[in-house]
């Protein structure tokens, strides 16, 4: 049988790929890592076996930390809406906020290079776990980069 050898279907470089937080694309990030999970190992002895079987157990999503760029027009206020919207609690009541009312569903949008969507994966029920503005220095030249850090529930490819 003679085979040909096998091409990939498209090489796609890693640097530009935008975010969608409840449908509105809020920034140009510089660094945002892809979702990942992780399964917990189940192992048990079954009777008369010398070697342990092994299972997949529970399932783990890991965090993602963006950080910033360029935030679009109108988009620094959104953020502070939502992260408002994590922390709004009542300390005197001992309440804080329904989950519905600060869980996001968000997406990560990879592009070609002629701004072209390539792929996109979406994070359900996504909330801000940790933002962190950066920091000043008076000697530096530097651009102020923010960070934020995502938790959400499970993901997909869509």
């Amino acid at each position: 049988m003679d085979t040909a050898p096998l091409k990939p279907l498209s090489l796609h470089q890693k640097w530009q790929f935008g975010l969608d937080i409840g449908g509105m694309e809020v920034a140009a990030f510089q660094k945002c890592p892809l979702p990942k999970m992780t399964f917990d190992e189940v192992e048990f002895n079954q009777a008369g076996s010398i070697f342990p079987q092994k299972a997949a157990g529970r399932v783990k999503f890991t965090d993602i930390t963006i950080e910033k760029g360029v935030f679009q027009e109108e988009a620094d206020m959104y953020i502070i809406d939502w992260i408002k919207k994590c922390i709004s609690m009542d300390p005197v009541n001992h309440t804080g906020g329904f989950v519905s009312e600060y869980q996001k569903d968000i997406d990560i949008i990879q592009y070609d290079r002629k701004g072209a969507e390539i792929k996109r994966w979406r994070l359900y029920g996504s909330y801000i776990k940790e933002a962190d503005f950066g920091e000043l220095e008076g000697g530096s030249s530097d651009n102020t980069i923010e960070s934020m850090t995502i938790s959400y529930q499970y993901f997909e490819i869509v």
